[in-house]
């Protein structure tokens, strides 16, 4: 082998090497205050908790031999999001790694070791919680995660579209049967997935990929449009762990364009039921 071939073939993984320990030195660097936190092993020991909200955490490093660094400098960045919001636990959703980085997402929550111990940390006294507080975290705990995507324009100014969506947000939100993700939360979470997305999201797998970045169990996508003096309002719900379409509905309305906020209205109530 000629020392130019010998260069060319240690070079690469001299470089991993000093790399991987300038990132440990890095995560070592990062925030301290997530240590606190407790990662979840599942839905059970998040009971009664208080949601804070999705967090995220990725890192652009990768490599053979960095992937598991990645990842624990993503999970890092999400835990430290978490402990901004003032979380104490975090249970994963979804963890990516791969050549090219590693990115994670999960529910932060604020638990109070009182009414939600660790198992096999509590004794009888922490274990009481009024009758009426666990029926209401019970239910709270059965809703689902869903998201509205901003309905299509079908031959119409996008700003009507805009409004009916959400008309039809406000709505899903109000009958509660859905925990309904705010849309600014939608947007800087598909921002640091590096999401691209051009036109309107119409499909069901559009639907899927978006709702899985978004760690939430349905996705609800519709259009909007008018043909003469008839408006047309069609919206599905999908599935995001199957892509199946749940249900759709479909409202006409004819006259002004105010009109169109009855059909959003009656679509949200129908597709709560």
């Amino acid at each position: 082998m000629t020392i130019y071939n010998a260069v060319r073939f240690l070079l690469p993984g001299l470089f991993l090497s000093y790399a991987s320990i300038f990132l440990s030195g890095c995560a070592s660097g990062l925030s301290t205050h997530s240590n606190s936190i407790i990662e979840a092993s599942d839905e059970t020991e998040v009971q009664g908790c208080n949601k804070l909200g999705i967090v995220t955490g990725n890192t652009y490093w990768g490599g053979f031999s960095g992937q598991k660094l990645s990842l624990e400098i993503a999970k890092k960045r999400a835990l430290d999001k978490a402990n901004a919001k003032g979380a104490t636990r975090v249970l994963w959703l979804q963890m990516n790694t791969g050549f090219f980085g590693a990115s994670v997402s999960g529910k932060a929550y604020a638990c109070s070791e009182a009414v939600n111990p660790l198992s096999g940390n509590a004794d009888n006294t922490t274990k009481s919680i009024s009758l009426s507080k666990s029926s209401k975290q019970t239910k709270e705990n059965a809703l689902g995660y869903a998201a509205v995507m901003r309905f299509e324009s079908v031959g119409i100014d996008s700003s009507i579209s805009m409004v009916v969506t959400e008309i039809f947000t406000n709505q899903i939100q109000a009958n509660g049967k859905y925990r309904v993700m705010e849309r600014s939360q939608m947007d800087k979470i598909l921002s640091e997935q590096g999401f691209q997305n051009s036109g309107a999201c119409n499909s069901s797998q559009c639907a899927v990929e978006i709702g899985r970045l978004l760690s939430i169990d349905k996705m609800f996508i519709g259009s909007i449009g008018k043909l003469g003096e008839t408006w047309f309002v069609n919206v599905r719900i999908i599935d995001i762990k199957t892509g199946e379409i749940l249900s759709t509905v479909s409202k006409q309305v004819r006259g002004k364009v105010e009109n169109v906020s009855t059909a959003a209205t009656q679509t949200a109530n129908e597709l709560s039921r």
